[in-house]
C-alpha cells in the first residue's frame, strides 16, 4: 500500500498575521460519504445531525520551513471529498499568526516556504513529505505613502 500524501495546498500564498483559511488535499484519511443533508433531521433522537467519522478525527496540520528552520502544527479538519480523486479527501485550517515567531524577521526580507502534513494519530505518523505540497509565507507590503 502506497503511503498518504498531501498532493496540492490552496492557496499558495498566506500573511505572516495568519488567519488564512488553508486547503490540503489529502490521500489515505477517513470520510464517510453521508453527508449532513442527506440525513433525514426526523431521524436525529436529539435534534442533533450524527456525528460523521471525519469529525471525530482529531487532525493536525504541520508546517515546516527548511532554511530558517521552523516548525510549527496546527489543528484542522477533514472538510470534504476531492471530487477528482477517488481517495482524496480536502483538510481545511487556518495558518497561524507568525509575527513573533522566528521567521518574522526573514519574512520582512523575502518570502519562506513551507512544507505540509497531516497526522490523525497525534503526530505518531505523518503524511509523506513531498515539495509539491506547500505553500509560502509572506509579508504582505505596506500602503504606499504617496503615488507619482
Amino acid at each position: 500500500a502506497s503511503r498518504s500524501a498531501v498532493y496540492k495546498v490552496a492557496p499558495k500564498l498566506a500573511p505572516l498575521e495568519g488567519g488564512t483559511a488553508l486547503r490540503m488535499y489529502a490521500t489515505g484519511l477517513p470520510h464517510q460519504q453521508l453527508s449532513r443533508q442527506e440525513a433525514n433531521p426526523s431521524q436525529w433522537p436529539d435534534g442533533e445531525p450524527p456525528r460523521l467519522i471525519q469529525d471525530m478525527v482529531a487532525v493536525h496540520v504541520r508546517m515546516k520551513a527548511q532554511d530558517p528552520v521552523f516548525d510549527v502544527t496546527v489543528e484542522g479538519r477533514i472538510v470534504d471529498v476531492d471530487p477528482g480523486c477517488g481517495d482524496g479527501r480536502i483538510v481545511e485550517c487556518l495558518t497561524p499568526d507568525l509575527t513573533l515567531s522566528p521567521l518574522a524577521p526573514v519574512l520582512a526580507l523575502r518570502q519562506v516556504c513551507l512544507r505540509v502534513q497531516i497526522t490523525i494519530d497525534g503526530g505518531l505518523t505523518w503524511t509523506e513529505e513531498r515539495e509539491d505540497a506547500s505553500f509560502e509565507y509572506c509579508k504582505y507590503p505596506q500602503a504606499a505613502s504617496h503615488v507619482v
